[in-house]
C-alpha cells in the first residue's frame, strides 16, 4: 500500500511516500504449483541465468521455518510418496553435481545449505556430504579467477553448515548417550 502521505520512519516512511505492509495470505494450491513449476524449470531449463535465480529465490524461502514446514507437509499432485522439501533438495542437488556452470554449481549448493534447520536434511546427509567434497575438489581449478572468490565464499559457507550441524547434533546425541551411562 503505497500513498504520498508523508510519515515518520517508524511507519515505514521512505523519501516521502509511507507504506505499510499487510499480511497477506497465499493459497496453498498457489504455492504449490508455484514450487511445483520452479523445480520443473530447474530440471528441464538449460538456461543457467535462471537456473541460479531459481536457486536463489529458494534459497531466501528455505530461511523460512513456515515454507519449509508447508513443503514437508505437502506433496506435489497429492502424491503421499514424495515430498515437496524432498523434491526441492533432489532437483536442486542434481542441479549441482551435473551443472558445468561455476555459478549455478555455487547457488544450487548455496540453497540446499541454507535451509533453517538442517536436521530436515538429516536423512539426506549421505548425498549431501559427498557431492560438496567431490565438486569441490573436482571443479576447483577450472573456476575462472574473477568468480573463484564468491564460489570459494558459497561452498565455504556450505561446508561450515554442514560440518557444524553434523558435528553438534552428534557430540549432542554422545554427551546425552555418556550422561546416561
Amino acid at each position: 500500500n503505497f500513498d504520498g502521505d508523508t510519515g515518520d520512519s517508524e511507519n515505514g516512511n521512505l523519501d516521502g511516500l509511507e507504506f505499510r505492509r499487510e499480511d497477506t495470505e497465499i493459497e496453498p494450491e498457489l504455492l504449490l504449483d508455484s514450487i511445483t513449476n520452479m523445480i520443473n524449470l530447474l530440471s528441464s531449463s538449460k538456461l543457467f541465468k535462471l537456473q541460479w535465480n531459481i536457486c536463489i529465490s529458494f534459497s531466501y524461502l528455505l530461511e523460512l521455518k513456515s515454507f519449509v514446514l508447508f513443503c514437508q507437509q505437502s506433496s506435489p499432485n497429492n502424491s503421499s510418496s514424495e515430498k515437496l522439501l524432498d523434491k526441492i533438495f533432489f532437483a536442486v542437488l542434481k542441479l549441482f553435481c551435473s551443472s558445468e556452470n561455476h555459478k549455478v554449481q555455487s547457488y544450487a549448493i548455496f540453497t540446499i545449505c541454507s535451509i533453517c534447520d538442517l536436521s530436515f536434511f538429516d536423512d539426506k546427509f549421505e548425498h549431501l556430504w559427498p557431492s560438496i567434497v567431490d565438486k569441490f575438489c573436482q571443479d576447483f581449478n577450472s573456476v575462472p579467477l574473477h568468480s573463484k572468490q564468491s564460489w570459494i565464499d558459497k561452498y565455504c559457507f556450505s561446508l561450515e553448515r554442514v560440518l557444524q550441524h553434523f558435528i553438534f547434533r552428534h557430540s549432542d546425541v554422545n554427551k546425552r548417550e555418556n550422561a546416561v551411562l
